[in-house]
């Protein structure tokens, strides 16, 4: 039996915390703030410590993060793009949002948007702009595993 009322409160306070986290992150991502706009988002399109799943809500708070300029907002809503998580596939739309995001340095927009010229999707295709790209992301990150990988 004690073992299972610590159990109980071990629970229940672990969530009290969470929920905690989770109203600090909401206030935040009300206020504007991108970073927490974008991280709530990401809660809500993987249904992360217990936010339920809504591609609506998940693309809405990623959006308005990206929308300020956050290169990796910018990556997270070219996946969405990519996807067609809540709305319809637009590879022309993930490709400008991954061009945001590849311009201000973030390597895996550089490797997809590579990727996207090389496969001729979303963009005209262009082996030479796709090479370029993936060769950018490479020599910002040569230890990067996944950059590596191409």
């Amino acid at each position: 039996m004690k073992n299972f009322l610590f159990c109980l409160f071990l629970a229940l306070f672990c969530q009290s915390g969470w929920s905690d986290e989770l109203s600090e992150l909401t206030a935040k991502a009300e206020q504007g703030d991108a970073e927490s706009q974008l991280n709530l988002g990401l809660k809500y399109r993987h249904s992360d410590e217990g936010v339920p799943q809504n591609d609506l809500k998940a693309l809405s708070l990623i959006k308005l993060a990206a929308e300020q300029g956050h290169p990796r907002a910018q990556y997270a809503l070219a996946r969405i793009y990519i996807d067609g998580a809540g709305i319809p596939q637009d590879y022309k739309e993930a490709a400008r949002w991954y061009k945001l995001s590849a311009e201000q340095g973030f390597d895996l927009s550089q490797v997809f948007l590579g990727l996207m010229y090389v496969k001729g999707q979303g963009v005209p295709k262009d082996y030479k702009e796709g090479l370029r790209w993936i060769r950018i992301a490479y020599e910002s990150e040569p230890n990067n595993a996944f950059v590596e990988s191409f």
